[in-house]
């Protein structure tokens, strides 16, 4: 644990935590190349801070296991991506294993807390964030200037207005608007992350009070991915509680349904809900585009054509295709693109650490629903080892188990 009595210490590895959340989650900071300096960093303060007793580890089995999964598949990926193992690369691939199982290795009591953190400063970066977004509706607001979304060495995505707690695309969007995606990259990332934080916080709104402006956030990215799962998520804590009754059920449903018809015929259908989250449910080239991971119609055809070979089905394709795949019809996010790039193999290795950590759970429903609900997000966008969904993957369900003991007793 991190020790009580060098308080300036223990917030220091508690900011670098959150840092490392903010940076994998695609957050500005990161660009032209600062996230990868700052991860190959990370580990080497850690260890310092062991080496003075600021920064102190239970050493568990349970995580270096988990760790060394995560290591096999990014291998793996360096493989497939390279076509040679080399001593480098592999080198490169442990810097993320070996932060993993520094930062789960703390104390459960550390965790919370940490969880707390995260959440609070979270939320205190989207608070201003969302009054920027709303300001900017109404007024030209003066900006830090424009910066070009730019992560893991490649430009991504349009430039921006840079806010500094809010990123604005010079033009709008294919949903015709501008919806809220704070210092991140996309408002499906926000979206997304944002969930995975209220389902690790079991959404404690009373406990986590920042979780308002986390959920607030939420609904202003207008991210269908992003309400799929924390809809999914809120009713799977409600069971894991016994709470989930037919008439909250009977509740749900009727909300859902007002806004669909909200959305359907308010100023006939030209309204954000509408554009950004109901036209995307229905059959056509956005909705593929969309919940589908991003994957246009072309490329489900090599998909399909993938269960006709099945070294392509279990591996992938080869570099060549893949490229040429990628320049025609673009690269995707979600499950189908992956499969295309890693095969069936790959996918089992990236989902397999989550397995594991999920049958070492003392809580099975809990953990076997979270278990569900990354899948869930897997199918959307396959973005399965950032440091902020592993953090509250594993946190959540660890914090439930010393809940689940305490129960026990």
């Amino acid at each position: 644990m991190i020790a009580p009595y060098n308080r300036i210490s223990s917030n220091f590895a508690y900011f670098l935590v959150f840092i490392a959340f903010l940076m994998s989650s695609r957050c500005w900071i990161g660009f032209e190349g600062r996230n990868t300096l700052f991860f190959y960093c990370l580990p080497v303060v850690l260890f310092m801070l062991i080496s003075i007793g600021a920064y102190e580890i239970r050493n568990q089995s349970k995580y270096a296991m988990f760790a060394f999964l995560v290591y096999i598949a990014n291998v793996y990926t360096m493989y497939r991506a390279r076509g040679t193992f080399d001593i480098i690369g592999m080198a490169n691939q442990a810097v993320l294993p070996v932060t993993t199982y520094l930062l789960l290795c703390l104390q459960d009591s550390q965790k919370e807390l940490l969880l707390y953190h995260i959440t609070k400063w979270f939320g205190m970066i989207l608070i201003p964030g969302m009054i920027i977004y709303i300001c900017s509706f109404f007024v030209n607001l003066p900006s830090l200037g424009i910066i070009q979304t730019h992560y893991g060495g490649d430009f991504y995505g349009e430039p921006c207005y840079n806010y500094l707690f809010y990123l604005k695309p010079i033009t709008v969007g294919a949903t015709g608007m501008f919806r809220f995606n704070g210092p991140l990259i996309e408002p499906g990332d926000l979206g997304c992350v944002s969930a995975f934080l209220l389902y690790a916080t079991k959404f404690d709104f009373k406990r986590f009070k920042y979780l308002w402006a986390v959920l607030a956030s939420l609904i202003l990215t207008f991210s269908l991915a992003g309400y799929l799962l924390a809809l999914f998520g809120y009713s799977a804590i409600m069971m894991t509680k016994n709470k989930f009754s037919s008439k909250k059920l009977l509740l749900g449903v009727l909300v859902f349904s007002a806004v669909i018809a909200l959305g359907t015929y308010y100023n006939g259908g030209d309204n954000y809900i509408n554009r950004s989250i109901l036209s995307r449910l229905q059959d056509g080239e956005l909705a593929i585009d969309n919940t589908n991971g991003r994957i246009s119609t072309q490329k489900l055809e090599f998909f399909y054509f993938m269960f006709k070979n099945p070294s392509i089905l279990w591996f992938g394709y080869d570099k060549a295709t893949i490229s040429f795949v990628n320049e025609q019809f673009g690269a995707g996010a979600g499950f189908y693109s992956q499969v295309l790039n890693i095969g069936i193999l790959g996918i089992i290795l990236y989902l397999l650490p989550y397995f594991y950590i999920t049958l070492k759970s003392r809580d099975r429903r809990y953990a076997l629903l979270y278990l569900v609900f990354l899948i869930l997000y897997a199918y959307q966008r396959f973005d399965l080892f950032w440091i902020s969904l592993i953090l509250c993957y594993t946190f959540g369900i660890c914090l439930k188990d010393k809940e689940f003991e305490l129960c026990k007793k």
